[in-house]
């Protein structure tokens, strides 16, 4: 009886200090809450305005996609913040839930494919307009360009997840998300990761060589 009064009336532990994990998650999700309500109401207005522009420019057209993709890449943040301010380490939160999981890696992934897409065809449509003044790009080649290539990222994926080489329901404790899972060790599991791999690096390369002749370009006016 008394051994068992003395463990009542023991003082508890002091609790631990927040580790440098959780900090460090509570900083990115605080980033990430700024980007939101600055990034959000910012490209929603640069929509509106370029979308009821009267002239519709390839360039209006051009940043009324992209700046929509973006606001839709800006609102599929509220899930990894919850993750990352959760009280738990890293608890899978609106993750747990497989329809919602495999719902935010679609519509995820989607968006942030497309507006790099989107991005590259401003830096190419850009570069030629400096290089080719009196050229006229239509807008409705971009446009179909764009959809088309919307059509495609939507069509892959849907294959892939329909054959079961991919699981868009699976959470990533290292990413605070939900990511595409795939094997490696299978045909279309390969094929998926070369796809994807060959899109980013495409994508990327055009958008640094547009930019660069995009410089020298500019240097050798001013010259």
């Amino acid at each position: 009886m008394n051994s068992l009064n003395s463990d009542m009336i023991q003082p508890s532990a002091p609790a631990s200090p927040p580790s440098a994990n959780s900090t460090a998650d509570a900083i990115l999700g605080g980033i990430l809450i700024v980007c939101m309500l600055v990034g959000i109401p910012s490209n929603l207005l640069s929509f509106f305005y370029f979308s009821q522009r009267a002239r519709k420019t390839v360039h209006n057209i051009l940043y009324t996609i992209v700046s929509l993709l973006d606001t839709v890449t800006l609102v599929t943040a509220f899930a990894p913040i919850s993750v990352l301010l959760s009280d738990t380490d890293r608890a899978p939160m609106v993750f747990g839930r497989p329809h919602v999981c495999a719902a935010w890696t679609i519509v995820f992934y989607f968006t942030l494919r497309s507006s790099l897409f989107t991005v590259m065809v401003i830096s190419i449509s850009r570069t030629i307009s400096m290089k080719a003044p009196f050229y006229v790009i239509r807008s409705r080649a971009v446009t179909w360009a764009c959809l088309g290539y919307a059509v495609w990222l939507a069509s892959k994926d849907a294959f892939f997840i329909g054959m079961s080489a991919v699981d868009p329901q699976h959470y990533d404790k290292q990413f605070a998300s939900s990511i595409y899972n795939y094997n490696s060790t299978e045909p279309l599991g390969v094929l998926f990761l070369a796809f994807g791999t060959q899109e980013i690096a495409l994508v990327t390369l055009i958008n640094v060589t547009t930019f660069l002749i995009s410089v020298v370009f500019l240097q050798c006016r001013t010259q």
